[in-house]
């Protein structure tokens, strides 16, 4: 399973602004479609250990030009609704997406943290724990106009990705799940 974190401020049902990156989550390596398939590749430094908890991560070859940042560099994110909320990465290592375009447009136009170069990777353990954080020192407040409830916690949404080793084992887990509806 994999989970992203964006910097928005957003009521519960509601749209939230969005953060110029996504940082997404994973509990394996055989999670990473786009490296098990081949259109992501480490071409500097190293994948992280996946079952680590640190803040460590791999970000891709435009990022990293584009911020002058290398192998061993520490990055820092905001959350953009509370700028004194920070975090900050180890990068372990470099990727190249061959696969990288842009189609993160909506009805209110480009939207950064879609940009496949702003992925930021890291563990499904550091990023819960981040989440968490935020969550526990987030500030709440109720919007006087709508009665909605806003908050400065960061957003996030999970996700699965299911890995099987055979064809065997994907049949039986379609019947078990066809059977509980």
């Amino acid at each position: 399973p994999g989970g992203n974190m964006n910097g928005e401020m957003i009521p519960p049902g509601g749209m939230g602004s969005q953060g110029d990156f996504t940082v997404i989550g994973y509990s394996s390596y055989s999670a990473m479609t786009s490296f098990v398939d081949g259109s992501c590749k480490i071409s500097d430094g190293e994948i992280f250990d996946e079952t680590t908890s640190d803040t460590v991560c791999i970000i891709s070859d435009e990022l990293a030009a584009y911020n002058e940042v290398s192998v061993g560099d520490t990055i820092t994110l905001v959350n953009p609704n509370n700028e004194e909320e920070t975090y900050s990465f180890t990068v372990t290592g470099i990727y190249t997406n061959s696969e990288s375009a842009v189609n993160g447009t909506d009805m209110r136009g480009f939207q950064a943290a879609s940009d496949p170069a702003n992925q930021i990777y890291t563990t499904a353990s550091s990023l819960q724990a981040i989440l968490d954080q935020s969550t526990a020192n987030a500030e709440t407040s109720t919007d006087s106009t709508t009665g909605m409830e806003l908050t400065t916690a960061l957003r996030s949404q999970t996700s699965g990705t299911y890995v099987f080793s055979n064809v065997e084992s994907y049949e039986n887990f379609q019947q078990d799940v066809t059977a509980m509806g």
